[in-house]
């Protein structure tokens, strides 16, 4: 391949990638501003101002898109809670995780039922819970968390998914007095059938 060839493949990348970037941003813009429920691909291209059509080469469909602006944010959280979570005992890990699970998105409830609730996408809560079962699998196999069950990892990481993400949806839509905190100690006693051992020290 010749100098002006790769030249030109690079300039093609450079460009795909910055239309790409263009569309995430526009839906993430009004995602924040008008909602995930008002997305709408003629929305998003024209604030991109892009052509219509050119958004089908970079994502299937709204909640293609939608979850790509999703996906950066709920990896910025994790990251944000295990950083937190590292300078925690490792037997209180799993709770203070929980915990600041809980505490983040009640704090962006809004957001996060129109994405996940019963009225939201059902694709996107899919794929949601697929990730939480990724970021389970990621931490249990690197000892972040310290299981205490003697079952196979991919069975725990589902159970665990699944049951965390039905608990956070039900917290959230139906009024009741429990606290993050609250909600991260009934989890850990539901799941190892004991209580939280005492703070050390």
């Amino acid at each position: 391949m010749s100098v002006i060839d790769t030249t030109t493949a690079t300039r093609f990348e450079r460009r795909k990638r910055h239309t790409h970037e263009q569309i995430k941003n526009a839906t993430s813009t009004l995602m924040l501003r008008d909602g995930y429920r008002s997305l709408s691909v003629q929305k998003i291209t024209a604030l991109a101002d892009i052509g219509y059509g050119t958004f089908y080469l970079h994502y299937a469909d709204i909640d293609d898109a939608a979850w790509d602006v999703v996906l950066e944010v709920m990896m910025t959280e994790n990251l944000r809670i295990n950083q937190c979570i590292m300078e925690t005992p490792q037997e209180h890990r799993e709770f203070e995780g929980w915990r600041l699970l809980f505490e983040y998105l009640v704090e962006h409830r809004k957001q996060y039922l129109e994405l996940f609730g019963s009225q939201g996408s059902a694709e996107l809560r899919r794929r949601y819970q697929a990730y939480m079962t990724q970021v389970y699998e990621t931490g249990m196999r690197a000892q972040i968390y310290n299981t205490r069950i003697d079952l196979p990892v991919e069975f725990m990481t589902q159970f665990m998914a699944g049951a965390t993400l039905q608990l956070l949806l039900w917290w959230l839509e139906t009024p009741n007095p429990y606290t993050p905190e609250e909600m991260a100690a009934m989890l850990y006693r539901m799941v190892y059938r004991t209580e939280l051992p005492p703070p050390q020290g």
